[in-house]
């Protein structure tokens, strides 16, 4: 099977209760962390180690408010994921820059921090063609893609190997992070026995919990 994961904000509540109310309902949680400048947004030591007591393994987005073409700025990602290694997720994933600053220091945060994993954000696919043969992985956002016509089963055919997670929500009137509902079932169908058969990581990455409920009884109908 895959891994079913969702994010730390199904409700308007912190991380360390959002993994309790999801600790018998999914196998992993996605810990977001958006502003790097935002004190609820800094990882909270305390927090992290009842985050750890909680039988979930988990995921981290990491700040994407840094321009990461700025060398000063990987020190506060280096902060970030000092202080969540003790949770031992399963991937950081980044919001990445067709720069090359970027990624020569994306290689070295992941040396020290691997397992490391750029989503795709944009149309923007050289960003993947230069990290196919760095220690590297992908994270598959079908929102993103399907906003900008990216298309998935070519995208799959060429970098699947590379692709450890899977961020799945929907897109209405151009609205992403909506319930699975607003997915093609064919290509639902498509991306779940894609994350079958690598055994991937598969996140509802959905933000209240209407939209959880119904992407949770539209994956009853797959597990």
């Amino acid at each position: 099977m895959f891994k079913l994961a969702t994010t730390s904000f199904i409700k308007k509540d912190t991380r360390l209760n959002n993994a309790l109310f999801l600790s018998d309902k999914v196998n992993e949680v996605e810990l977001l962390y958006f502003d790097s400048k935002n004190q609820y947004d800094f990882p909270n030591d305390k927090e992290i180690l009842q985050l750890k007591e909680i039988n979930l393994s988990y995921n981290i987005h990491m700040p994407i408010d840094l321009n990461l073409i700025e060398k000063k700025n990987w020190e506060i990602m280096h902060i970030f994921a000092s202080k969540l290694k003790i949770l031992k997720p399963t991937t950081l994933t980044i919001h990445p820059v067709d720069n090359q600053i970027f990624f020569n220091m994306l290689e070295i945060f992941a040396d020290t921090f691997h397992p490391v994993s750029v989503e795709n954000i944009d149309n923007n696919l050289r960003i993947f063609d230069t990290i196919l043969n760095m220690n590297i992985n992908i994270c598959l956002d079908i929102g993103h893609a399907i906003l900008f016509d990216i298309d998935i089963q070519k995208f799959i055919e060429k970098y699947g190997e590379k692709i450890t997670h899977i961020h799945l929500h929907g897109v209405l009137n151009n609205k992403d992070h909506k319930d699975i509902g607003f997915l093609d079932k064919d290509l639902l169908k498509f991306i779940i026995n894609f994350a079958i058969s690598k055994k991937l990581t598969l996140c509802l990455e959905v933000f209240n919990e209407k939209d959880f409920n119904k992407s949770m009884k539209i994956m009853e109908n797959y597990i």
